[in-house]
């Protein structure tokens, strides 16, 4: 309520009185005089010198225009800022990932985002998969990439965003075991 007829006032002010600043503050000439008196009655103190249609301000009307000013210039500030958020175009981003992730794909993939969002700042955490779920769930982390098996995934959204392959190689006559023909867990069983 303060905050409305704080700018109520500052509108009033800057459109040299009420009558021109009705438009701007969509309110009707008796709301914006109300809350004029609303905001002199919390004050304590005359804002205005009232003479028939025209007002001045008075010496305490001056000192809250100086305050009001900069109320709104901070107000903007904020209310950009928190746009800028919104749209993600400042901020923090905490990025956890596995070795392997952090070494070989992360980089390149930061690069892209950092050119895309410039003014986020981006912190990475190198852990292993048990530890980045536990800073996710605590809520030390905004993302995790991770290469391992997670132990609590059905409390994650989970993306899968690379698939590797796993292949060998051998030469011929080594008389090692195929590898291709045994299945991953079951490598040892192979002959």
């Amino acid at each position: 309520m303060l905050f409305d007829r704080l700018k109520t006032f500052y509108v009033v002010v800057n459109h040299g009185g009420f009558e021109r600043a009705t438009q701007s503050v969509h309110l009707s000439q008796p709301a914006s005089s109300m809350r004029i008196r609303e905001l002199e009655k919390q004050l304590g103190v005359d804002l205005f010198r009232r003479s028939g249609r025209q007002v001045r301000l008075t010496d305490a009307g001056k000192i809250v225009a100086d305050h009001t000013a900069r109320l709104m210039i901070t107000m903007s500030d904020m209310n950009r800022a928190i746009d800028e958020l919104k749209g993600f175009k400042r901020g923090q981003l905490r990025c956890g990932a596995t070795t392997t992730i952090a070494v070989h794909l992360l980089p390149r993939v930061l690069l892209q985002f950092k050119k895309l969002f410039p003014n986020v700042e981006i912190k990475v955490v190198v852990e292993k998969t048990a530890e980045i779920e536990k800073r996710i769930m605590a809520d030390a982390l905004d993302v995790g990439l991770v290469s391992g098996t997670m132990k609590n995934p059905s409390g994650f959204n989970i993306n899968n965003f690379l698939t590797d392959e796993l292949s060998s190689s051998r030469l011929p006559y080594t008389g090692l075991p195929n590898i291709e023909r045994c299945g991953f867990s079951r490598s040892r069983d192979c002959h």
